[in-house]
């Protein structure tokens, strides 16, 4: 039987509620979907506008998204910190990694990494002159190491 009185119907349906919760084990199966629905979301916003678009475009194009570019600056730190030193792959990802960065500096003046300035523009001069550099990111680090 339920009193009358709202209040204290009220409170005895949050009491008989508690109880059942405090039998009852924690929904871990709705708090884990709940987890990789928010991380799903993530990666749709951070990483599926890059999908099938070639890095060297990313890098070179002035509407690339700042997000964009620090999501494959991310990626290519990762990927750079799994392969062997030296070798030609990390060279690679490492030049991403930088050009990412540079790419930030040159189009959007906003400085995507915790290095120092002066240590980014080394970086930047020695990415450069490195014999196998793409022409096409010579000018990217160039440019960011004048800013």
């Amino acid at each position: 039987m339920t009193p009358d009185n709202p209040i204290i119907a009220e409170d005895q349906s949050t009491a008989k509620l508690l109880r059942e919760q405090l039998r009852s084990p924690i929904p871990v199966e709705r708090f884990a979907v709940e987890s990789l629905q928010e991380a799903i979301g993530r990666v749709r916003q951070d990483v599926l506008p890059l999908a099938g678009v070639p890095v060297g475009e990313l890098l070179l194009d002035p509407r690339t998204e700042l997000t964009a570019l620090v999501t494959l600056k991310n990626c290519a730190k990762k990927l750079a910190a799994g392969l062997q030193r030296p070798s030609a792959e990390y060279d690679a990802m490492v030049t991403i990694y930088f050009a990412a960065i540079a790419s930030a500096l040159v189009f959007h003046g906003q400085k995507i990494s915790l290095h120092p300035k002066e240590a980014l523009t080394h970086s930047f001069c020695v990415m450069k002159d490195q014999p196998w550099m793409a022409w096409e990111l010579m000018g990217l680090f160039t440019k960011a190491a004048a800013s």
